[in-house]
């Protein structure tokens, strides 16, 4: 390699950062490996040769080491004028006008401008990362087909499809906790939704151990996509610290804005999200809250949802064996997830877009479709909201469908949905629910004058 080759460093583009209103200079070098490397500067870092060079030096650049060559070297490539204008979104997900949806390396749609993504904090937290692997139709084979063998895997990836649609209706943030005893399948729904979007594996959902603070900061990166949180296990803590930190955090959550700030941070503190978060625990939340000498209100029941993960007298999620042929090891579950995501969410979102106009009407159309099929005249508040996150979900799902990005029928996710919808409302302190169970009793247990009889 010549030494001209091995100096070779150039700017290449200016970035605006929508989130700070600063620019960023890209400059691209190549380091002692021969590879060529990335490092974006602000522009008064450039334009100071001893900074500069600083910075190129810690990247792994190779630098002359006279400073006569050093300094006019640097000086030049400082003082290149780039014509390639480039963008960082302020946050991922839709952009204002809903005609584009900002991933973290790429915007899909017709943005105003030429985004490329939003600026990520440099992290070795591998809870940030986002993947893709396979294609459409592997994860499709992989994932989805198999998927039709669990009402709650179904339900899970509906959910993930669902993430974006909030905008579209409207929606804020909620939840839901799947619960269930360990090794019945719960981690394994809530990675079977993560690959959906690119965070296939256990050690790329979100962890409770993190900090609250932390969890903020990444909750903006999946706005408009689902939150798949690792089970609440990993939580630090007594039950009772475990409930109040979901309590609040379910709030916090559903609020859709991180702490608030002096007006001396930047736009990126206000840290914003539209999401839908899945997450596990062994415990029902209701039950964590009993252990806690506590009572679930209201508010934080539909912000975030109990669902059991075993539905019927199963043991494990797969209540739907004889649906499907193909049958998969937990290892081989997680492995398929693993090597097929991401690039199914991106599909459904240009798909979601170019039949946008049509979309709406469509989805709200779903929606009541799957609230009137379970509605219970005696439903009270509380059910009649989480029948409506329930449709979210089933619309969802609808879609997906339609888009031939799963191979299910309108029938069976139907009955998968309403089985999950069902289990989660007869955990609610709902009058409904209440008069239900009551009349189930009176109806068990035969009266007197029956009895006289």
């Amino acid at each position: 390699m010549t030494k001209s080759r091995m100096l070779e460093i150039r700017k290449t583009a200016r970035i605006l950062d929508q989130a700070t209103g600063n620019y960023l200079e890209r400059i691209e070098f190549r380091t002692s490996s021969g590879k060529m490397a990335i490092l974006e500067l602000a522009p008064s870092t450039v334009s100071d040769p001893r900074s500069f060079a600083k910075h190129l030096r810690d990247a792994g650049a190779i630098l002359p080491t006279g400073r006569t060559l050093l300094k006019p070297l640097l000086e030049e490539v400082a003082g290149t004028i780039c014509s390639v204008e480039l963008v960082y979104a302020a946050q991922g997900g839709w952009t204002k006008n809903g005609k584009a949806f900002v991933r973290f390396d790429k915007a899909i749609g017709q943005p105003l401008a030429n985004i490329v993504g939003f600026r990520r904090p440099r992290t070795n937290d591998l809870r940030s990362v986002v993947k893709r692997y396979g294609s459409v139709e592997s994860w499709k084979s992989a994932v989805a087909t198999p998927a039709q063998s669990s009402s709650i895997l179904m339900f899970s990836i509906s959910a993930a499809f669902a993430a974006p649609i909030l905008k579209v209706l409207g929606m804020n943030t909620f939840g839901f906790c799947m619960f269930g005893e360990s090794r019945s399948g719960k981690t394994l729904a809530t990675v079977v939704a993560g690959s959906v979007i690119g965070k296939g594996t256990v050690a790329h959902l979100l962890d409770w151990n993190a900090t609250d603070n932390r969890l903020q900061e990444q909750l903006p990166e999946l706005n408009d996509c689902i939150a798949p949180i690792d089970d609440l296990m990993s939580m630090k803590g007594t039950d009772r610290e475990k409930y109040s930190r979901v309590k609040s955090l379910a709030y916090i959550f559903a609020l859709g804005a991180g702490t608030g700030r002096h007006s001396s941070y930047s736009a990126a503190s206000a840290e914003n999200w539209r999401t839908i978060v899945l997450s596990s625990n062994e415990l029902s939340l209701r039950d964590l809250a009993a252990r806690s000498r506590a009572e679930r209100n209201a508010g934080e029941t539909v912000r975030f949802i109990d669902l059991p993960a075993t539905l019927g007298s199963g043991q494990d999620i797969f209540d739907r064996k004889s649906e499907v042929r193909q049958q998969l090891s937990w290892q081989e579950w997680f492995k398929a997830c693993e090597k097929n995501q991401g690039h199914v969410f991106e599909a459904f979102l240009r798909l979601l877009i170019r039949e946008k106009p049509e979309i709406r009407k469509l989805i709200k159309g779903h929606v009541r479709t799957f609230v009137s099929s379970v509605q219970d005249e005696m439903d009270g508040n509380l059910a009649r909201d989480i029948a409506a996150k329930f449709g979210l979900v089933y619309a969802a799902g609808r879609i997906a469908i339609k888009f031939r990005l799963v191979p299910w029928t309108s029938v069976s996710l139907g009955k998968a949905i309403r089985k999950c919808y069902f289990a989660a409302r007869d955990l609610l302190p709902d009058e409904g629910v209440m008069f239900r169970s009551g009349k189930s009793t009176l109806l068990f247990f035969p009266s007197e004058t029956s009895e006289e009889h």
